[in-house]
C-alpha cells in the first residue's frame, strides 16, 4: 500500500500601515462595484417581471409562457458587466483606480 504524501504551504502576509490601507481600499471598491451592479441587474430583472405581468394583462398573450417569449429578458454575463463596470467608473472616479 502506498501512501500519498501532500504538500501544503502557508503563507502569512504582514503588510505595513500603507499597503494595509491599500488592500482596504481595493477590497472596499470590489465590494462597492459588486453591490451596485447586482442592484443594477436587480433592477432590469424587475423591469421584465413588470413587462411580463403588463403584457398579460393587457392580454398580448393568453399565458406566462406567451408572456416570456415576447419579453426580452436581461442577459447575464461576463460581457454585460464588463460593459455595466466601464459605466460603473464613468460615474464613479475612486472605482477607476482599482
Amino acid at each position: 500500500m502506498t501512501e500519498k504524501m501532500r504538500l501544503a504551504f502557508k503563507y502569512k502576509l504582514r503588510p505595513n500601515r500603507k499597503q494595509e490601507q491599500a488592500m482596504r481600499n481595493f477590497s472596499g471598491c470590489c465590494r462597492f462595484a459588486y453591490n451596485a451592479l447586482l442592484a443594477q441587474e436587480k433592477e432590469a430583472y424587475q423591469e421584465y417581471l413588470e413587462e411580463l405581468e403588463s403584457r398579460l394583462c393587457w392580454g398580448e398573450a393568453l399565458s406566462f409562457e406567451e408572456a416570456k417569449a415576447l419579453c426580452v429578458k436581461p442577459k447575464l454575463n461576463q460581457y454585460t458587466f464588463n460593459y455595466a463596470l466601464k459605466k460603473l467608473k464613468e460615474e464613479y472616479p475612486f472605482v477607476k483606480y482599482y
